[in-house]
């Protein structure tokens, strides 16, 4: 069963709306206690309203943006505690300096980086990296632009690199993580290549989330993967900003309706179809 909801809870509305921006978190994400001020409010945000204190979280993909509190393994650390764990799966040195560097200068002792880039398979391929603009590195196959071509982002380089990559299966095996309760996936546009690579381990978790926004996802087969996996999947508008026009984040767990009846109650059955002409996904209701 496949669900949309652009629905938003009041906290959330209240704190994207005059919190986010203001210049108190600004200084509380600059002084490195933001996230743990802010946890009222993202624990009520999809996808981490899905994590409880205690859990395991793997995210894969992490942002530069740590000091503006848009850091995923960040804001899943707060929420999962002293007592949980959150691993970072990411190639890029660069970015994972800024959160390690960041993780240490705040006390964050819950978070572990993984040093690699998660797909379907153990190889190495490809990746173009944003040196300059942390977070959009991408497989070379789904890089939608040309790599000889200066950046269109002036200060930023485009280099295509060797990358060693592996499933987050035999990276959960390698790393001796005995559980995992949330996986989330945010890798511009190879959601469903991840997701392949942890096919063993889908069913044994709580829940798994992905962003999908990228053409590449919304054409590829994910949502009846994860269907053909015995789950039931909520696609969410999320805006990050106030004024977002449209931002999507797909959850997948055994029992939707349970992990987050709030949502599901104002959703309904839809189907997805990306718009090359105004680059927005088309929701379809069933």
């Amino acid at each position: 069963m496949i669900y949309y909801t652009d629905f938003e809870t009041k906290r959330v509305k209240f704190y994207n709306r005059f919190l986010r921006s203001s210049r108190l978190m600004a200084r509380s994400f600059r002084r490195g206690s933001g996230y743990e001020r802010s946890k009222y409010f993202t624990s009520a945000m999809v996808p981490y309203s899905t994590v409880a204190e205690g859990d395991t979280v793997i995210q894969v993909g992490s942002t530069t943006l740590h000091h503006i509190g848009l850091s995923q393994p960040l804001i899943y650390s707060s929420l999962v505690g002293p007592k949980g764990h959150v691993f970072v799966v990411e190639p890029d040195p660069v970015g994972l300096d800024g959160l390690i560097r960041y993780t240490n200068a705040s006390g964050v002792s819950n978070v572990r980086a993984i040093d690699k880039a998660a797909w379907n398979e153990k190889g190495v391929e490809k990746f173009v990296y944003h040196i300059g603009h942390g977070g959009t590195n991408v497989q070379a196959d789904y890089y939608p632009h040309d790599v000889r071509k200066p950046s269109r982002t002036p200060g930023v380089l485009i280099r295509e690199r060797d990358t060693e990559m592996d499933t987050l299966d035999n990276m959960i095996r390698d790393h001796g993580i005995k559980k995992v309760d949330h996986v989330n996936i945010t890798v511009n546009g190879t959601e469903y290549k991840v997701l392949q690579g942890l096919k063993e381990t889908l069913g044994s978790m709580k829940s798994v989330s992905f962003v999908y926004q990228n053409r590449y996802t919304v054409d590829s087969p994910i949502l009846s993967f994860l269907e053909s996996c015995g789950l039931e999947i909520l696609i969410k508008h999320a805006p990050v900003f106030p004024n977002q026009g449209q931002f999507l984040v797909g959850v997948a767990a055994p029992d939707i309706a349970k992990l987050l009846p709030e949502m599901i109650d104002r959703a309904y059955k839809a189907r997805f179809e990306y718009s090359q002409e105004r680059r927005l996904i088309d929701v379809i209701r069933n």
